[in-house]
């Protein structure tokens, strides 16, 4: 909840009366109104009408209070008043639904693989909070069979990838575009998939995706979109590189229209191939009722995925992708884990 009042300064000429006084008291009082409600049980003009009767000192104020309720902007909002005692005969109030643009607020975590040649793995990401834009990338492991560590390859594009939406605005970010020109400025061998995602104020996402790493959007706790796999064969995914491999222009380019209170899961394979999408489901509504940040449910998320990694008699999507294309797999598909979370909230409730 948030909760503004402003104090009316002519109550100056009447003396030591200082309005002042009055807006603090009256929005302490209203801190306490709510301090035990869940947000279901917030009524804006309520806890304006209760803060009104337990502020005791003299003057008046404008005042609103604003709070967030499912994906509903609910305010209770007064102005115009020159006295206290007029408050209840002459109540102005009025109960509003506000629809407003969105933003991401991300946090991610990542797991790689125990591999003491390799320790940072062959997973990259980055999130811009200013350009609003989340970019994954998987370093394609086969290359390791030619001595090439493919993970240099998705760092070094997802350094050029952040480098391209650096001094962009989130409305001028173009997805692929941003992953054509991080494509042409990377110079290491070896090759990737890659996913790149931006929310701007017409509050649709925006993507470009290449291979089988991706995004999901849970609303309402329930997989509203997933990103569609691009591959040639059963875990042969498209993937982009300087000597082989498929042209950032063919990736996917996706529009989602988002809400407040939606929750995007971008990730590589090493978590889509191993947690079902209920499974997900089920993780993300647990810390959205325990009141989780974006990094602890990124962290969940990838603990989850690393377990069911290195089961052996639990059926994973890979198993299952692996029946359906003739291929015998059991369990999970050990892989570096890569998660970022991203809470859709409204722009003009959040600050840096």
């Amino acid at each position: 909840m948030i909760r503004v009042s402003k104090d009316v300064g002519g109550w100056a000429r009447k003396g030591n009366i200082y309005a002042c006084e009055y807006a603090r008291e009256n929005v302490k009082n209203a801190a306490y109104v709510v301090a035990d409600l869940s947000p279901d049980d917030m009524d804006p003009k309520k806890v304006l009408i209760e803060a009104f009767f337990n502020t005791e000192a003299k003057g008046s104020s404008t005042t609103s209070i604003v709070t967030l309720i499912g994906n509903t902007i609910w305010a209770a909002n007064l102005g115009g008043q020159n006295q206290t005692t007029t408050l209840h005969s002459t109540y102005n109030l009025e109960l509003s639904q506000a629809t407003m643009d969105l933003m991401m607020i991300a946090d991610s975590f990542y797991i790689p693989k125990h591999n003491l040649s390799k320790p940072r793995g062959e997973d990259a990401h980055f999130f811009s909070h200013d350009s609003q834009v989340i970019g994954v990338s998987d370093g394609v492991g086969g290359w390791a069979k030619r001595g090439i560590d493919a993970g240099e390859y998705a760092r070094e594009l997802m350094r050029n990838a952040a480098d391209a939406v650096e001094d962009l605005s989130p409305g001028d970010v173009d997805p692929k575009e941003v992953l054509i020109q991080a494509f042409l400025n990377t110079e290491a061998k070896g090759s990737a998939t890659a996913c790149i995602i931006t929310l701007a104020g017409d509050n649709i996402l925006r993507a470009a995706n290449l291979g089988d790493s991706g995004f999901c959007v849970i609303r309402a706790g329930k997989t509203f979109y997933k990103s569609p796999v691009q591959q040639y064969r059963f875990n042969y995914p498209y993937q982009m590189g300087r000597s082989c491999g498929a042209s950032p222009e063919e990736a996917e380019e996706i529009a989602v229209a988002v809400e407040s209170g939606d929750v995007i899961i971008v990730g590589t394979d090493g978590l889509f191939d191993n947690v079902f999408p209920e499974d997900i489901e089920a993780a993300v509504e647990l810390c959205l009722e325990e009141e989780k940040s974006p990094e602890i449910m990124a962290w969940t998320l990838a603990r989850a995925a690393l377990e069911k990694s290195l089961e052996t008699t639990t059926a994973s999507p890979f198993e299952m992708a692996a029946y359906e294309a003739g291929v015998e797999h059991f369990g999970g598909k050990y892989d570096d884990i890569t998660v970022v979370v991203a809470f859709v909230v409204p722009h003009c409730l959040y600050s840096k």
